[in-house]
């Protein structure tokens, strides 16, 4: 098992995450994980991923204990520093819905009066994906993801206000450019279109 996950299921364990270990869905995480992505938040969940936002509402206790809710489904909850992935794995099938982290526009959670249950919703451009999860677990993850967030729209920021002027010489600009896609400041389409850019000008 990659060290990532395995230091993201101690911190899960940690803050009050509920870690189940679902073999298959953690073989297919290792697979579809990029070189350079680190898992920073693992726990086994119940989720619903939906294109348009219901009502936020915390589950009942009695489902959580359960592991079953209402219209979710029971799988593994990952947060890396680029994505948010939902992993099912029933027998032979297994599914993955993601969302990237720069297309997130929103997060929040709701708990029950009591503080046993609580819910976290995480809302991109496209669709909606509520997970339930322990109190302390989902104040945690919502710290984390929003820490994210902030650190993508800040490295996009700086990104943008880094550009150099079209007065440099094109070689300079270019090699400015590549640093930037190397350090993750820019996307690839990004760099890409910059590049033909600066290429046509000679």
């Amino acid at each position: 098992m990659r060290p990532d996950i395995e230091q993201a299921i101690e911190r899960a364990k940690a803050n009050g995450g509920h870690v189940v270990m679902q073999g298959g869905a953690l073989k297919h995480l290792e697979k579809i994980l990029a070189s350079e992505e680190k898992v920073l938040l693992i726990a086994g969940a119940n989720a619903m991923i939906s294109k348009g936002a219901a009502s936020l509402k915390a589950p009942e206790l009695s489902d959580l204990l359960a592991m079953k809710a209402k219209g979710k489904t029971p799988g593994l909850f990952v947060v890396t520093n680029s994505r948010i992935l939902f992993i099912q794995s029933l027998l032979l099938q297994k599914s993955v819905d993601q969302m990237v982290l720069s297309m997130i526009t929103g997060v929040k959670s709701k708990t029950d009066s009591l503080n046993t249950t609580s819910v976290l919703r995480v809302e991109s451009i496209a669709e909606t994906i509520d997970v339930d999860l322990r109190p302390t677990f989902t104040t945690f993850a919502l710290n984390t993801i929003n820490e994210l967030i902030a650190n993508v729209h800040t490295q996009q920021t700086a990104a943008r206000s880094t550009q150099m002027p079209a007065s440099a010489p094109p070689k300079e600009r270019l090699e400015k450019l590549k640093a930037l896609r190397d350090e993750g400041l820019v996307t690839v389409e990004e760099y890409d279109a910059q590049r033909s850019r600066i290429i046509s000008e000679l």
